[in-house]
């Protein structure tokens, strides 16, 4: 990967469906540059313990004054464009759970169509050994059970 850039610090153009990496104390926080200066993401734990729905952001508040990189990818199974409107059509999701939904599994997910985590995998390979790097290859089926569940018995918001 590239050097951590920052807002301040001069960039390389940004170009939509670029996939923005941007480290935190314990963790990283993803999101799909849209264009216009605005990031899609997960809003869940992009700025604490709070979860969020996916949402578009300016950059800068993206960021929260925390360097980034680019992920980049060999191959792509959804175009630059196509990767966006995919985010595009989650905007209001909140469905965010660290292990199974979380804001790398979004941004992955956009752009190659697997629902997949690096943190995720390397967490639990460390913890759980075969059964939890099985566990972490097994997140597109949990995602979609998990999904299905938040969606039919989520208690309704007061």
């Amino acid at each position: 990967m590239p050097e951590s850039l920052s807002v301040a610090s001069p960039a390389p153009r940004l170009r939509i469906g670029d996939h923005l990496v941007s480290a935190r104390r314990f963790t990283s926080h993803h999101g799909i540059y849209v264009g216009n200066g605005q990031v899609i993401h997960y809003g869940g734990l992009a700025s604490g313990l709070q979860a969020g729905p996916v949402k578009v952001s300016p950059l800068v508040e993206f960021l929260a004054d925390h360097p980034y990189k680019l992920r980049e990818y060999k191959t792509r199974t959804y175009s630059r464009e196509e990767s966006v409107e995919r985010a595009r059509a989650r905007i209001g999701e909140d469905l965010y759970h660290p292990a199974f939904n979380n804001c790398e599994h979004f941004v992955t997910w956009c752009i190659t169509g697997k629902t997949r985590s690096t943190q995720v995998d390397l967490l639990f390979g460390l913890t759980g050994g075969a059964w939890g790097l099985l566990l972490s290859r097994s997140g597109p089926g949990l995602h979609a059970l998990y999904r299905w569940i938040r969606s039919n018995f989520q208690r309704p918001h007061k």
